[in-house]
C-alpha cells in the first residue's frame, strides 16, 4: 500500500470492493530502484501500464503519478526481471552519458590560428618554476 498521506480514498475503496489487488508486505522484496533520470514514474508509468497483472494493483491514471517506492516494489514484486533489465538499461544510458561528459570536460577545441600561435613559444609549468625555486632554497 501507498503511504496514507498519498493514498486516495478511491483506490482503498477499489480494493475493498474486489476491482483492485494489494500485495501483502511479506511478498514484497525489499528492493529499492535507482534515482536516476531514466527511472522516473512518469517515464515508466505508460510503458508498463500494459504488462500482465499491473493494473490490477496500481491506481487508475488520474494525472498525478503514484508513490515512486509503492510503484515500483509493485512492479518489482509482479516482474522482477523485467524492471532488472529496466535497471541495467538505464545504468548504460546513465554511465554512458558520464563517459561522454568526462571526454567533453577534458577535450579543447580552438582555431587553428590559436595552435601555431601557442606552439610558436616554448612551455614552461608554473609547477616546474616553483619546484626550482625549492631546491635552490633547500641547496643553497
Amino acid at each position: 500500500m501507498p503511504k496514507a498521506s498519498k493514498c486516495k480514498l478511491i483506490f482503498l475503496q477499489a480494493i475493498l470492493y474486489g476491482q483492485k489487488k494489494c500485495l501483502r508486505q511479506k511478498e514484497v522484496p525489499a528492493k529499492t530502484v535507482p534515482h536516476w533520470p531514466g527511472l522516473t514514474v512518469k517515464n515508466v508509468y505508460r510503458q508498463v501500464w500494459d504488462w500482465d497483472n499491473v493494473r490490477d494493483y496500481l491506481p487508475d491514471w488520474d494525472n498525478k503519478m503514484p508513490e515512486r517506492d509503492f510503484f515500483f516494489k509493485v512492479l518489482y514484486t509482479l516482474h522482477p526481471d523485467k524492471v532488472e533489465s529496466m535497471i541495467d538499461e538505464a545504468g548504460e544510458m546513465r554511465n554512458k552519458g558520464q563517459k561522454n561528459l568526462q571526454d567533453r570536460q577534458w577535450s579543447l577545441v580552438m582555431p587553428p590560428e590559436w595552435v601555431n600561435e601557442l606552439l610558436k613559444h616554448d612551455f614552461v609549468s608554473s609547477k616546474s618554476l616553483i619546484q626550482m625555486k625549492i631546491s635552490h632554497v633547500c641547496f643553497d
